[in-house]
């Protein structure tokens, strides 16, 4: 029993491991995309206006192509925050270094919203701020609020998913899966 228990930890750690790596990645992918000058940042907004048209057959304004651009990214970074989080708190819960009682932290979903909603924050306001100094490109307040709800869109939507997940375990009469 013992044996698996290590190896359900290591699962975790390189879990974790991984999807921190990824979530590194994308926020440099933002940066690489706010980085680009105002003339490059709209042909690639109109390139991606015209594959929208071609898999459409509709024309979208490049101003919400923009702005989805703004949704999808940080929508993305919020998901692979909290999966991280996620697998990182797996981890510790598996394997306890320093006691912590539960009025401590608030374990599960809670704690792990939190925290990804805030790296979010961060970001999305970096990148506004850096943007500032880009050639051609302005920081927009209305941007760092469209990232911001795009995450905690992300974040009801996980939030949904574990209740119908529990709902459904409990129907089973099973242990929830996933934690509350």
């Amino acid at each position: 029993m013992e044996e698996k228990k290590k190896k359900i930890r290591l699962t975790y750690l390189l879990l974790a491991i991984t999807l921190w790596v990824c979530v590194i990645f994308w926020m440099m992918v933002i940066f690489m995309f706010s980085s680009e000058s105002g003339i490059d940042s709209a042909t690639r907004s109109e390139e991606i206006g015209k594959l929208l048209l071609s898999w459409t057959g509709r024309e979208f304004p490049l101003y919400l192509v923009r702005k989805f651009a703004h949704f999808a990214e940080f929508s993305i970074l919020t998901l692979l925050s909290y999966l991280a989080f996620a697998s990182s708190s797996r981890i510790l819960l598996s394997r306890r270094i320093i006691v912590v009682t539960d009025k401590d932290i608030k374990p599960g979903f809670d704690m792990n919203a939190s925290f990804s909603i805030w790296i979010t924050v961060l970001i999305a306001v970096i990148d506004e701020y850096h943007q500032l100094f880009v050639p051609g490109r302005n920081g927009r307040f209305f941007d760092v609020l469209i990232d911001v709800a795009s995450g905690m869109l992300v974040l009801i939507f996980i939030r949904i998913i574990i209740f119908i997940t529990n709902i459904i375990r409990k129907k089973r009469h099973k242990e929830p899966l996933l934690v509350e």
